[in-house]
């Protein structure tokens, strides 16, 4: 089980899928990941990709974000996903979309969704930013300031720039790295907590 590390939520487990299926962001990298993204959390709109269980939706929920739609293709995480909300008594200010992101992404573009902070978090062998940053611009998706959290593995380097959007920071977390995205020609790095 996962902890909510701060806000409303805070000190509270959320279930997770036991299998390998799964991979959830630890406590000691969300922890991290917040402090340095805490200045674009307030109110936001977020959307968490490969949402899995929900950790990192769901911790953004609890720091402030007014609606978070999460997206979970796997049938069982999407369950959990959904039970952790309903335990949380947050169905108010989530959507859950149970499919693939490729899918979804067009589908919030049709309805003209744009997001504060979106969550890439894929299964780690996926080679899947080439076609997902693309489609994330052409559908509008990020908003004027608007940031992408990518987590990856390490050893898997991030270009600096995919389509439309420049990485302005990237941390390693032994064999996690997360790197951070905006469009080109916007100052999000002023914004960065260190």
């Amino acid at each position: 089980m996962l902890r909510i590390i701060s806000g409303k939520y805070r000190g509270r487990y959320i279930k997770t899928l036991s299998e390998n299926n799964t991979r959830p962001t630890t406590n000691r990298i969300k922890e991290s990941l917040f402090n340095i993204i805490q200045n674009h959390i307030a109110a936001s709109s977020v959307l968490d990709l490969f949402s899995g269980s929900g950790s990192l939706g769901l911790e953004a929920l609890s720091r402030g974000s007014n609606k978070v739609v999460f997206v979970e293709k796997n049938r069982r995480a999407f369950e959990i996903l959904r039970k952790n909300c309903l335990m949380l008594d947050c169905m108010d200010s989530v959507e859950l979309l149970n499919t693939d992101a490729l899918k979804a992404i067009p589908y919030l573009g049709k309805s003209h969704k744009q997001f504060d902070i979106i969550f890439i978090d894929p299964p780690y062998d996926s080679k899947i930013d080439q076609d997902i940053f693309p489609l994330i611009e052409e559908n509008k998706l990020v908003s004027k300031d608007g940031i992408i959290v990518y987590e990856h593995m390490t050893a898997s380097t991030k270009a600096e720039k995919i389509g439309a959007f420049v990485q302005y920071d990237n941390r390693n977390y032994g064999y996690t790295s997360i790197s951070f995205y905006r469009k080109e020609g916007e100052n999000a790095k002023s914004s960065l907590s260190r």
